[in-house]
């Protein structure tokens, strides 16, 4: 664990914007899926075709901190940005 980094509300907003959303309470599991799901094919794409670690493609700032936002109460250890069936 590396700390704590601070998504800030112009920069969720931004984030959800470009997803067509207003508020991070819209967000549903398909729409978590469909990230994962895209995110995978671009990293497959990236490695040709071969398989590839989630882990160590991601960057460690990613992974490797706890992220808060003013928008939500809880924060998020960078860990369970990986997706459940990850190498």
């Amino acid at each position: 664990m590396l700390g704590t980094k601070v998504l800030a509300t112009a920069d969720l907003n931004k984030l959800l914007a470009r997803v067509g959303l207003e508020d991070v309470r819209e967000i549903t599991s398909n729409d978590v899926s469909d990230l994962f799901t895209a995110a995978g094919r671009l990293m497959r794409q990236q490695a040709n075709s071969k398989p590839f670690s989630w882990a160590l493609r991601c960057p460690l700032e990613l992974l490797g901190n706890k992220w808060t936002t003013p928008a939500l109460a809880v924060a998020v250890d960078g860990s369970h940005y990986l997706p459940l069936t990850h190498p």
